[in-house]
């Protein structure tokens, strides 16, 4: 039987169970609930103690007033004797200041508790109080403390300091005795008890389990034959009842997916597709680096080899700088698309003014517009508009739009970037006079290294990866963007939701 692995765990599991359960409200009885209350005769001798400690405190009082501490130690010592108890005399800053011969046994714990009472319970203090010290988790104890002030004299309302004892509780109870007596011997009897108990739930548990594993390990070798018996109106009867529907499903999709191999001939066309698109981005990259390592290395050999004089030495360091910036840029602009590209990346939105925010960069480029002799208009509104977004995305969308349309504006061309309001949003364009793109190539000027110019020239454009980053900070922000051929050039541009509050 117990070859069964689940067999042995839900044994052990219902056995341990009830032995700690029952376990449990034994200790408890033993050593919590029947230290709840004070027994009867644990009150006669507190009473006792009460009485006799009154004796001891006036004792106290007709000891002579000197430096020999030993005389207070035996009268402790003698009532220690006398009534099976621990004493002690602690002073009025709560110090323990003689204590009688065995009061030492006593755990600290015990004495901490003691203190801490009396400091609690200063108003009983004055005529004397007895309590149940706690120990460990603040736990009832076995031991009693009864405590009592020692006034100098009797009208005195000044306590000079208090008398202690400690005294065990003691059980007369039959029924409690016979518990703590034969608890052994009744924990040794639930272990049995459990064992048998645990032995026959787990078998009357596990035998439909296993009938249900044999017929899915029958499953596994697509044997759909066996079917579960087991027919209960419980959880295994309905995971049985799960397991042939599941049998027959299983069948029932195998012939469905002979039928459906031929389907996997577009998935295998999707997937070269996705092949060739690869291939392009990795040849589009390697001509981006070649050309740059070309030159850097075609000046590194000449700038070796000592065959260039002063003034072309400087002009080839200054080319393989500009190659280096490039290929870092290039870099960079691989590393931002690629997080923007991540379904990870969380933008960082803030609420701005719009309006205020697009001033602001159109007077950023008006000074290199002025000097390349281009004419640059604002068209922007009065009022704020606030919106909420990533900033520093937007002026990067932004900036990307208006360097395009610098470089392709010719001279004493207009460059406008304007903002209007409508439905709820604000729509900014960019849109620059010169020649028109393409209409059959209009819909990839978002495609990672796209360029209009197939010569990939330095001068009419840079990575190819500018627009493709603006498309995924649009998209990541949800917002509706394009590009469109005007009537004298072209116009880019994308929509914000206003959020005035």
């Amino acid at each position: 039987m117990f070859k069964r692995k689940i067999t042995l765990k839900l044994y052990l599991i219902i056995a341990f169970s009830m032995i700690f359960l029952v376990g449990i409200a034994i200790v408890a009885q033993l050593f919590i609930v029947s230290r709840m209350n004070l027994t009867e005769y644990t009150k006669e001798r507190v009473d006792v103690l009460n009485a006799r400690m009154e004796s001891m405190v006036s004792q106290y009082n007709k000891i002579p007033v000197t430096n020999d501490k030993q005389k207070y130690i035996d009268l402790l010592n003698e009532y220690e004797e006398q009534n099976s108890a621990y004493y002690y005399f602690i002073d009025n800053s709560y110090q323990i200041k003689y204590q009688s011969k065995e009061a030492g046994k006593l755990d600290k714990s015990y004495i901490n508790n003691i203190i801490k009472r009396m400091r609690n319970n200063k108003e009983s203090l004055k005529w004397g109080f007895d309590f149940r010290i706690n120990g460990l988790f603040n736990l009832p104890s076995k031991y009693i403390a009864v405590c009592m002030p020692i006034y100098q004299t009797s009208n005195s309302d000044y306590a000079i300091g208090y008398a202690v004892a400690v005294t065990k509780e003691v059980y007369t109870n039959n029924n409690y005795l016979i518990l703590r007596q034969y608890s052994f011997y009744l924990f040794i009897l639930v272990i049995l008890i459990a064992s048998i108990l645990g032995f026959v739930f787990s078998f009357i548990i596990t035998r439909p389990i296993l009938k249900i594993r044999d017929t899915a390990a029958r499953m596994i070798n697509l044997d759909f034959t066996e079917k579960c018996d087991y027919r209960a109106n419980d959880e295994i009867g309905d995971l049985s009842n799960s397991i042939n529907f599941l049998s027959e499903k299983l069948n029932d999709t195998i012939i469905q997916l002979k039928q459906a191999n031929e389907g996997l001939k577009g998935d295998l066309d999707m997937q070269r597709e996705i092949d060739q698109m690869r291939k392009e981005f990795i040849a589009a990259v390697s001509h981006e680096f070649k050309t740059p390592l070309t030159l850097i290395r075609g000046f590194n050999e000449m700038i070796i080899e000592k065959r260039l004089k002063e003034d072309e030495l400087l002009e080839a360091q200054g080319i393989i700088m500009d190659e280096v910036d490039r290929m870092d840029k290039l870099v960079q602009e691989l590393l931002d698309l690629s997080r923007l590209e991540s379904i990870t990346y969380e933008l960082n939105q803030e609420r701005f003014n719009c309006t205020e925010f697009l001033r602001m960069i159109g007077n950023k480029y008006s000074t290199m517009m002025e000097e390349r002799n281009i004419i640059y208009n604002s068209e922007l509104e009065n009022k704020a508009v606030w919106v909420y977004a990533d900033k520093s995305r937007i002026e990067q969308v932004v900036m990307n739009f208006i360097t395009n349309a610098v470089i392709h504006t010719p001279e004493n061309k207009t460059i406008t970037l304007k903002a209007e309001t409508q439905n709820g949003y604000i729509i900014v364009s960019v849109c620059n006079e010169g020649s028109h793109i393409n209409e059959s190539e209009i819909h990839k000027i978002w495609e990672k290294f796209y360029r209009e110019d197939k010569s990939r020239s330095k001068k009419t454009g840079g990575t190819g990866l500018g627009l493709a980053i603006c498309k995924q900070i649009l998209e990541k922000h949800g917002s509706f963007y394009g590009v469109q051929n005007t009537d004298n050039g072209v116009r880019f541009y994308f929509m914000l939701e206003v959020k005035d509050s």
